[in-house]
């Protein structure tokens, strides 16, 4: 057997079968298991991860792991240690506009990502950038309102009327100088015609 004050002894019964005598000592790094020399696998009390954030322990031995078990609540085995979880797996957010982070699939910590070129950060998705940042300009389907485009790039926000007598113009509300569609002559025997918005 085993001595269970010493897992490195192997010991047998003596000669009157009263007690039990050293019969030899492991060498090197190598335990008693099951009254046999074995090799030391692992650091007993030490911790091996599973795959899915369980944890299996190293025996009083060190010749291997137990059972995969989970870790204490709120917390999931991650690497060699049972470690708090700090997000839901999946989870996305924004850390600048040219990066997103996501959780990992234990839920234990965030991987970083760089948006591609063209697009921006926005909610944790990399979306394509459809206006300069926080730039104004004029809303295509009323040529007298307004419009901002939001601070990621990614969209424009609500449209908003330009007032009494003014249209718009580059993003800005400047006074009605023509009526929309008119026209008139220009040296050269041009013609000029009021824009949309009559500015």
């Amino acid at each position: 057997r085993c001595n269970p004050d010493d897992p490195a002894q192997v010991q047998i019964c003596d000669g009157t079968g009263t007690g039990w005598v050293l019969s030899m000592v492991c060498p090197g790094e190598s335990v008693c298991e099951y009254g046999v020399c074995v090799p030391r696998s692992c650091e007993p009390g030490s911790i091996l991860c599973t795959s899915d954030g369980k944890m299996r322990v190293c025996n009083d031995a060190g010749t291997g792991y137990g059972d995969p078990e989970d870790c204490e609540t709120g917390l999931v085995c991650d690497t060699d240690a049972c470690v708090t979880v700090v997000c839901t797996p999946g989870e996305m957010d924004c850390i600048d506009l040219q990066r997103r982070r996501v959780c990992n699939f234990l839920g234990s910590g965030w991987d970083a990502e760089d948006c591609i070129e063209g697009t921006s950060c926005a909610d944790g998705e990399c979306l394509e950038q459809v206006c300069d940042p926080l730039t104004r300009g004029c809303d295509p389907a009323d040529p007298l309102a307004w419009r901002q485009c939001n601070a990621s790039g990614t969209g424009w926000g609500a449209s908003t009327a330009c007032p009494e007598g003014q249209g718009c113009s580059d993003g800005i509300c400047l006074a009605k100088v023509c009526l929309p569609g008119a026209t008139i002559s220009a040296p050269g025997g041009h013609i000029r015609t009021c824009n949309a918005s009559g500015t």
